[in-house]
């Protein structure tokens, strides 16, 4: 079955920690939100009967419970979202970039390491990819995948001193 992943979108979401009736707390588009008609799509409004707040969604009114998000979507539709739902499905906008940055650094220093690579112990040239199975304790084939993914041929010779016997392999 194929599988798919959320696009990277970014929402503005609000923790309903506090009473939505304090109007002055929210920002613009909540406010907006809570003038427009009862019952009408995008409008948060409060039943006479229970008193709570009721979102009217495309799908139906919803109510927010204590904890919820309320979340303004990327066509501007409003809708309720459970804590733990939103804590798997949404982080902070530029938290993603910053991973990136420390990723890109990560992958700086793992390219200077197998660019540097050599077998340790042993004085004779080898191919890459064993310089890099030594240095980053891989097996053969992560080895070839790492060089191959850093743009390194994993079979080039890493240059060294030789041991005399390979000297003597080479005359």
């Amino acid at each position: 079955m194929p599988q798919f992943r959320k696009r990277p979108v970014v929402i503005e979401a609000v923790h309903l920690t506090e009473d939505l009736a304090d109007s002055d707390k929210w920002p613009g588009w909540i406010r907006e939100a809570l003038r427009r008609p009862a019952e009408s799509p995008g409008s948060i409004y409060f039943p006479f009967v229970s008193g709570k707040p009721v979102i009217a969604t495309l799908e139906g009114p919803m109510s927010p419970a204590h904890g919820d998000w309320i979340i303004r979507g990327v066509k501007g539709e409003i809708y309720p979202c459970k804590a733990d739902v939103f804590d798997v499905t949404y982080e902070p906008a530029g938290a993603a970039e910053a991973r990136g940055v420390e990723v890109a650094a990560l992958k700086k220093v793992v390219e200077r390491g197998i660019r540097g690579s050599v077998v340790h112990g042993v004085t004779c040239d080898h191919e890459r990819w064993m310089a890099v199975s030594d240095t980053f304790g891989y097996g053969s084939t992560s080895s070839m995948e790492l060089c191959r993914e850093y743009g390194f041929n994993p079979h080039e010779i890493v240059k060294g001193i030789q041991c005399p016997v390979c000297q003597e392999n080479q005359s």
